[in-house]
């Protein structure tokens, strides 16, 4: 009976170094990005624009906004959106939270019923890609970091009584620097609809728009 030989240091140091350097293609390849959905929901999407983020997205140059409501359905979900009640709330809170929380810090007030002086923001989840918990918790021991990566594509809109303010056509994607939102299956999506809300309150409020996580 034959005794198999541990492999020389010369191949564990070629096996490791195999090994750190795929970690780093991946690590290259995976980073988080944003853009715009092949398609959108939205109406006259002809109207929207290219911006240098890779959305695209339309702005009324002259209205100037100072309130803002956001209804009970103020984030829709498309009818081939397969969500659970659970997965569908959390991103619900995602984008209205963080939605809130930038127009309010910026000065503009939240009212609780649609009215002539405020503008009304609806949004619709098109598009959702769920991350493999079991297998980034896999890849994170094995190459110290999480590869499976999730997103969402978000079409958002401001209305003023029945006249568009502005409009964002939006996909993001998480990369495997966003460990803290790997391990859950929406958790990567919940990531990306709060950049979305981030980046519809830089639109409305007509400022340079921030960078995505």
């Amino acid at each position: 009976m034959f005794a198999l030989s541990p492999p020389s240091s010369h191949v564990r140091l070629r096996l490791s170094l195999s090994t750190l350097m795929l970690a780093a293609g991946l690590a290259l390849s995976g980073c988080a990005s944003v853009g715009s959905p092949p398609q959108s929901s939205l109406s006259e999407a002809d109207q929207l624009t290219a911006q240098p983020d890779g959305t695209r997205a339309w702005r009324e140059a002259e209205m100037t906004v100072s309130a803002f409501h956001l209804p009970a359905d103020a984030l829709a979900f498309g009818a081939s959106i397969k969500l659970d009640d659970d997965q569908r709330a959390a991103l619900r809170k995602a984008f209205v939270q963080t939605l809130a929380k930038e127009l309010q810090e910026a000065g503009l007030r939240q009212v609780d019923t649609a009215r002539p002086d405020a503008v009304q923001v609806r949004a619709t989840v098109t598009a959702v890609e769920l991350a493999s918990p079991g297998l980034n918790a896999v890849t994170t021991l094995l190459l110290l970091a999480p590869l499976s990566r999730g997103g969402v594509s978000l079409d958002v809109e401001a209305v003023s009584g029945t006249s568009r303010i502005a409009a964002l056509s939006f996909r993001g994607q998480a990369g495997v620097n966003n460990v803290g939102s790997a391990f859950s299956g929406i958790g990567h999506a919940e990531l990306q609809t709060e950049v979305a809300a981030r980046k519809f309150a830089d639109l409305l409020l007509q400022r340079a728009a921030k960078y995505a996580r």
